[in-house]
């Protein structure tokens, strides 16, 4: 085995152990028990609820869209399931009638504090577990690998 194998061999090991690590984070804080019994939610539209960063503001489909990561083209069906279910209310925006503006209901306000609440309560448990030494290297660790990852693009 060359030694260039050996270096994206463990690239590819390490990979793998961060992979394990995010997808176990996000199937325990982006599942629907994060809610209640009495929400069945998609992950796709929890990934859309989370997307309302100030739970008070008003969004175009797109600005959701970039917030959850979502394609523009899903994220219009998510809406307008979230919407059918009380969730979101639509309306034009009165500047441009061209354009539809979202926000949160009530009841989607409610469920947003409720589903942000029990992800950081998820993510304490979870990073709580390290020493505040380790919690500060992988903050640092994680901020420069995006910093670097994005230079990828």
């Amino acid at each position: 085995m060359t030694q260039q194998y050996k270096k994206y061999q463990n690239l590819e090991e390490q990979m793998q152990i961060i992979k394990l690590f995010f997808s176990q984070y996000f199937r325990k804080t982006m599942t629907t028990n994060t809610l209640d019994d009495a929400h069945d939610f998609s992950l796709t539209e929890l990934k859309a609820l989370s997307a309302f960063i100030d739970g008070d503001g008003e969004y175009s489909i797109s600005d959701l869209s970039s917030n959850a990561y979502i394609p523009l083209s899903n994220m219009t069906p998510i809406i307008k399931r979230l919407e059918k279910r009380g969730i979101v209310k639509k309306y034009r925006d009165a500047q441009d009638e061209r354009y539809v503006r979202v926000c949160l209901t009530d009841e989607g306000k409610g469920l947003l504090k409720r589903f942000m609440k029990r992800r950081t309560h998820e993510i304490e448990h979870i990073i709580g577990q390290l020493s505040q030494e380790n919690q500060k290297e992988l903050f640092g660790a994680l901020e420069k690998a995006a910093s670097i990852l994005k230079a990828l693009k």
